[in-house]
């Protein structure tokens, strides 16, 4: 599930969208002059989203089917003029808020799914925002009965929440406080188990009794759905760490180090990796373990440092993850040089690989590709840059579309892709978008219309 954050202020300034993502946490900032503006989306499904909307009348929760547009749309409890911080949370059952205000405790609200009215609401008097600059929580993740959400306190703590009731499951310290040290910190949702990957830490959180099993880890582990991959700080080793329970394997000495990305494909492991800054890719039997394949990719190496915010906030979002497809893009560097210390600069590339013949199918080269991210769901795979995205087939390679849109979408994140379905917003609609085609499928405009759909492709067209 996706989870997001909204910053509303008092000023009388035109609107302004501001878009920063920490952990899976989305932080929306508006400012408005006398009028309702829709300022973030939060897709529940393909076929539905919430969204919040904010004018001089106060703050408003909405939700937008895809094909009969605002099913219905309800004021949000009254709070203080201060600044004050969403956490949104949207489920098939409710859409959880959680709201902070400057020096006072953190409240929730739950508001049912299907007609808005609220389903539960507390404070957590046990925790204060003290400052705006430093959210409560950093990142949330939730399944469709518990929400989990990450506090940054000394020490920082994960609570379990019961979706239905808002009643807390558990509570348990994990790491220590890291705002002051290091903000990127990975979280996987997993059948059984939480997974964190802090810088030089791995820890293991039992879902239904928040029991924590930490391990010193180095570089990028790869975490699968019932196993992470991964090198032990004290030794230059692979090991894999089955999430069932069972004894760890070592696998001896590695050729490289983690790159952080990683799927299965065939009956096999696929594991991204560099080797003195050249990427390859290594497969590894699934059941045995036992080595099967090593694919070098040249003068590339594997981009760590591109879109590291988005890999870090939504992790299981990148293309090389999960159960793969044939074709995979990856972003990558192209050092060309045999001395890639002396490549100045590199060349930042989009790579897709063809796992069955174990090739780079075909690369890309931009300069404006620093600023890219790929996301993927098995199927498709989407580069997006700024306002333009392009879909590609997962199957074939190929490029299935491209479109840029208008500037006042906001900031487009790896959530708003659900389901193969595409979910923005202007000031003035929330808009559904076909995922292989990027054209128009649905949603809501406050601009009348007898046809949803045809005043969408003509108010929401490309300039």
């Amino acid at each position: 599930m996706a989870a997001g954050s909204l910053t509303f202020r008092s000023y009388a300034q035109p609107v302004a969208f501001v878009v920063l993502v920490i952990g899976v946490i989305v932080l929306w900032g508006v400012e408005i002059r006398n009028r309702r503006a829709v300022v973030g989306v939060v897709p529940i499904d393909k076929d539905r989203a919430a969204a919040l909307l904010s004018g001089r009348s106060g703050q408003q929760l909405m939700r937008v089917d895809r094909e009969d547009g605002r099913q219905w749309l309800v004021p949000l409890p009254p709070f203080r003029e201060s600044a004050i911080k969403y956490g949104a949370s949207a489920g098939p059952n409710e859409i959880t808020l959680r709201v902070h205000e400057i020096g006072s405790t953190i409240q929730t609200w739950a508001f049912r799914t299907d007609d808005g009215e609220i389903a539960w609401k507390g404070a957590d008097s046990e925790l204060t925002l003290i400052t705006a600059m430093a959210p409560a929580y950093v990142t949330n993740l939730a399944d469709d009965k518990v929400l989990y959400e990450f506090h940054a306190t000394k020490p920082q703590r994960i609570f379990a929440i019961d979706r239905a009731t808002g009643a807390e499951l558990w509570k348990t310290p994990i790491l220590e406080a890291y705002f002051d040290v290091d903000p990127i910190v990975r979280a996987w949702l997993r059948p059984t188990q939480l997974v964190l990957d802090k810088p030089n830490t791995l820890a293991f959180v039992d879902r239904s009794t928040g029991a924590v099993l930490t391990t010193k880890a180095r570089n990028w582990p790869c975490v699968l759905e019932d196993q992470v991959w991964y090198e032990p700080e004290d030794n230059s080793v692979l090991r894999v760490h089955p999430l069932s329970g069972d004894k760890e394997t070592d696998l001896g000495s590695f050729p490289g180090t983690l790159a952080g990305q990683c799927g299965t494909f065939n009956g096999s492991v696929i594991l991204a990796a560099e080797d003195e800054f050249r990427g390859k890719l290594l497969a590894y039997d699934a059941t045995t373990f036992a080595p099967q394949w090593t694919v070098e990719l040249g003068s590339f190496s594997f981009n760590t440092t591109a879109g590291r915010d988005i890999r870090a906030s939504f992790p299981d979002s990148t293309p090389l993850n999960g159960r793969l497809s044939r074709f995979v893009p990856v972003q990558a560097i192209d050092w060309g040089l045999s001395d890639p210390k002396k490549a100045e600069p590199p060349r930042h590339a989009i790579v897709m690989l063809d796992l069955e013949k174990q090739t780079i199918a075909w690369a890309l080269t931009h300069p404006d590709l620093e600023k890219a991210y790929l996301v993927g769901d098995g199927t498709t795979h989407w580069l997006v840059q700024g306002t333009t995205i392009a879909a590609f087939d997962g199957a074939s390679g190929q490029l299935l579309a491209a479109r840029t849109f208008a500037e006042d979408i906001g900031t487009v994140q790896p959530f708003h892709f659900k389901d193969g379905q595409l979910w923005l917003f202007r000031s003035h609609a929330v808009v559904s978008y076909d995922g292989r085609t990027l054209e128009p499928a649905g949603g809501w405009s406050s601009i009348e219309s007898t046809d949803i759909r045809a005043d969408l492709e003509r108010r929401l067209k490309p300039r």
